[in-house]
């Protein structure tokens, strides 16, 4: 589980469909750029925000439990 935190500005989702699901719920991609931790996958960049984080958190204990 991911807590919130106020200073990071940016949120960075590194599995695509997460990151769908997320944009299906109204949450904006802005931007899409090379991971860090593997350069043949995307990261996908959304503003940090408290709701945010709960629905990502929703969408992994969800994906989790399956």
């Amino acid at each position: 589980m991911i807590k919130f935190n106020s200073e990071y500005k940016v949120f960075k989702c590194y599995n695509m469909r997460v990151a769908g699901e997320l944009m299906q719920r109204g949450f904006i991609c802005f931007n899409v750029e090379k991971s860090e931790k593997d350069e043949r996958k995307n990261a996908y960049i959304f503003k940090n925000t408290e709701q945010l984080i709960e629905v990502f958190n929703s969408i992994m204990k969800r994906n989790t439990s399956e």
